[in-house]
């Protein structure tokens, strides 16, 4: 099993780091590792996320911050990373944002 992160998982991911870090290198990092440790725990328990039929089949979301949600989807031996959701955003937002 792998994992794959698209490019705007990537941009979330790297405008999250931006973000804090401009108050704390502490909390960026605790954040984004919070967030990696997350992505690392699909490769053992790749089930673990809630489904999410709205964004569409074989969706899943998975909480890897207090702030912050995986949403991927399993698709044979890989797990395709779509986006790391600020979960304070309008969940309506989210369809578009991992088209």
């Amino acid at each position: 099993m792998k994992i794959i992160w698209s490019f705007t998982a990537e941009k979330d991911l790297d405008a999250i780091r931006t973000y804090y870090l401009q108050f704390s290198d502490r909390t960026a990092a605790r954040i984004c590792g919070n967030i990696l440790a997350t992505s690392d725990k699909l490769l053992n328990f790749p089930l673990a996320g809630r489904q999410e039929p709205k964004l569409g089949p074989g969706i899943r979301a998975l909480v890897a911050d207090a702030y912050y949600t995986l949403i991927y989807e399993l698709s044979n031996d890989i797990i395709y990373i779509h986006a790391v959701w600020d979960v304070r955003q309008s969940p309506d937002k989210l369809a578009e944002h991992i088209k």
